[in-house]
Parts: structure tokens; sequence; C-alpha cells
């Protein structure tokens, strides 16, 4: 998971720091680009992303029987600007189609 733009590297590198990490760790500040490379960056930004949305809210809503449609609400709460939709959405069907057999 990606986060983008300034007030969002702000928000996050204040949770960090709520959790006990330095400010402006691994540079998430500082150089984003550069700090966004590190895999541990990457986890923590998107179980940030994931609880200051919500996600498991609609996640959780999701029965066991998963369907295009239920991958779409949850799509839609990471990605508000459904940018490449149409590649997720086939990603998700041929996985399902995998899973299946």
């Amino acid at each position: 998971m990606q986060i983008t733009w300034k007030k969002q590297y702000i928000a996050f590198n204040e949770w960090l720091v709520e959790s006990d990490f330095t400010n402006d760790y691994k540079g998430v500040l500082t150089d984003p680009d550069e700090g966004f490379k590190d895999k541990e960056i990457d986890i923590l930004s998107a179980m940030w992303y994931w609880d200051k949305e919500s996600i498991n809210d609609v996640a959780d809503r999701v029965k066991k029987e998963s369907n295009l449609e239920s991958f779409k609400k949850v799509t839609l709460k990471i990605n508000k600007q459904a940018l490449a939709n149409e590649e997720r959405n086939d990603i998700f069907k041929t996985s399902l189609d995998i899973l299946e057999k």
C-alpha cells in the first residue's frame, strides 16, 4: 500500500511517534521517496492506513463467498479515486478463479 501527499506523511509520522518510534523515522518526512523503499515502513504505513480508514469495517462484512462487488467495496475504501480499477478487478477475478479450483 502506498500513501501519498505530505499531509499523509505528517499524519503517519505522528502515528509513528505516538507508537514510540522516533520523529521522522527512516526519513518518512525528510525523504519519503527513500524512506518508503523500506519494507518495515511499507508494512507500518499499510497498518496505519488500514486502521485510519476503518477498512476492517468493510472487509469484515465480506462473507466467505467473496465476489467482485464485495472486492470493489474494500478497494474503494483504499483507492478512493478508483485508479486502475479494471486491472485490479481482473487480478481479483483471476485470483478467485485459481482459489476456487
